[in-house]
């Protein structure tokens, strides 16, 4: 059955056994919202629900362990609800992750990248020139660097092989820079000499462009109407703020009047760009009249905060007082905004409107990762070496080989397996939120703490932000439908 908030919408279609044990799993969020209850799962597939009463009572029938067909007659014979009701709600909460064959354990385990790969992201660096000067931008030479032919071609053949040797199902291009829409007739020469690649191939071949929105020409328009593809803008800020650092490279001007423009224009021609939302300490203010623009234009957006606050990696006492300081302030800012989106007037997609940080609400990210770094996420350079991360292109790479999963994983050799406590400090797997954040972001950690699989400095903000978002999402569900019955 659908999480569709429709508890008896359509039959389960698999077997129940009457003398299963089940037992209520003690990671979920179970709290009281109106007339019902809010539940989540961080370790099991899914987004909030809300429960009725009934529904909530049969769940709390296990929390010490019980066995399904006692529950179900003793429930039938209290008159509580009919046999089907009962049933349906108990396999419900089963197939949900609520109730599960065995009790759950007092902390999680990485699976250190077990699973099968299925899909491969490739994050194209394709040239250097930029319009923009942004001071934070990790791409620190802005000099004219292009990929040329012979890596372009290089590229295209690896990319093929990695998907014939790993039997992968999709592959998305992402084409950055720079400023990769400065030149529209290289992100097409790239996209084509892929897909040819590509085109025997029973694969799914998705193309994105990461673009900082200024450059909206026609030719970028006829680009972005080709099949699987789309493009992502990068923001800072709402108006003003997005100035303060995204500013035209000689005139010093800002560029939000001009992206705005743009965005108008791409939805004028039915492309609706993803935005890609930055906000650190300067521009954190305008998040909530920011997002609510986006959403009010029926858009979706992942928020991203600045990594470094004080652009320095030394980790000492002054700069945890800095993270913590900065948490603080983060706390602040995304209280205000998503008070402002839980009016019932802000349109909002659950299931994708917004994404924030590295944060995976829907999957538990039992990998010990939610980027594919050093997995799936391959960085390739214009030089055709293979970055860690896009964050890391300006301090060069491995060497490209034709197996790019193989590169993917040389260029960050590390595993969650090798996962570290602090000194001091919690251990991350013993925290209830671990398989939404997974210590946050691995190249951060192993800056500042010198551990890529450690507690991240945003710690305290996720503490805060996951729960509260689950509440938001709540609320939300609330607005759009009943509680389940």
């Amino acid at each position: 059955m659908e999480s569709s908030n429709i508890l008896h919408d359509q039959p389960l279609e698999f077997e129940f056994n009457f003398s299963s044990r089940l037992y209520r799993a003690s990671t979920i969020m179970d709290e009281r919202m109106g007339d019902g209850w809010l539940l989540y799962a961080p370790d099991f597939k899914g987004l909030p629900i809300l429960l009725d009463d009934f529904s909530h009572d049969i769940l709390n029938r296990f929390n010490h362990g019980a066995v399904a067909g006692e529950v179900l007659s003793a429930s039938v014979s209290e008159a509580a609800s009919s046999f089907d009701r009962t049933l349906d709600t108990i396999s419900f909460l089963e197939e949900h992750g609520f109730l599960r064959n065995q009790p759950t354990k007092s902390s999680y385990a990485d699976s250190a990248y077990t699973s099968p790969i299925s899909s491969m992201s490739i994050w194209l660096h394709i040239n250097s020139d930029c319009n923009l000067a942004c001071p934070y931008c990790f791409v620190e030479s802005k000099q004219h660097q292009v990929m040329g032919d012979e890596v372009q071609n290089r590229v295209a053949k690896a990319i093929a092989h990695t998907v014939r040797e790993h039997s992968l199902t999709e592959v998305n291009l992402k084409l950055a820079g720079g400023e990769p829409t400065m030149d529209v007739a290289l992100m097409e020469c790239i996209r084509d000499k892929v897909g040819a690649e590509l085109k025997n191939l029973d694969i799914r071949f998705m193309t994105s462009v990461l673009s900082n929105g200024t450059l909206v020409s026609d030719r970028l328009l006829d680009f972005l109407k080709h099949p699987m593809t789309s493009i992502g803008i990068s923001v800072d800020g709402f108006r003003e703020a997005h100035d303060i650092h995204r500013k035209f490279r000689g005139s010093g001007h800002g560029s939000w009047s001009i992206i705005e423009k743009n965005i108008q224009k791409l939805l004028e021609n039915q492309i609706r760009p993803h935005i890609m939302t930055t906000t650190g300490k300067e521009t954190l203010h305008t998040l909530p009249e920011l997002l609510e623009w986006i959403f009010e234009l029926g858009l979706s957006t992942r928020v991203s905060v600045v990594r470094n606050p004080n652009c320095s990696w030394d980790y000492t006492p002054l700069e945890k007082a800095t993270y913590t300081a900065y948490c603080d302030q983060l706390e602040e800012c995304f209280e205000r905004a998503l008070s402002r989106l839980e009016n019932s007037s802000v349109p909002f997609d659950l299931a994708n409107s917004l994404a924030v940080c590295e944060l995976s609400f829907e999957y538990p990210a039992f990998s010990g990762v939610t980027c594919g770094i050093g997995r799936n996420h391959v960085v390739i350079t214009t030089a055709g070496d293979v970055a860690s991360c896009p964050m890391t292109v300006h301090e060069g790479g491995l060497p490209m080989i034709d197996n790019l999963l193989s590169s993917c994983k040389a260029a960050f050799p590390y595993s969650p397996m090798d996962r570290a406590s602090l000194k001091g400090e919690e251990d991350c797997l013993e925290c209830q939120w671990y398989p939404v954040c997974v210590g946050g972001c691995p190249v951060t950690n192993l800056r500042v703490n010198k551990i890529p699989f450690s507690k991240s400095p945003f710690c305290q903000f996720y503490k805060y932000f996951i729960p509260r978002y689950i509440r938001f999402l709540g609320k939300k569900l609330l607005q759009q439908q009943p509680v389940l019955s």
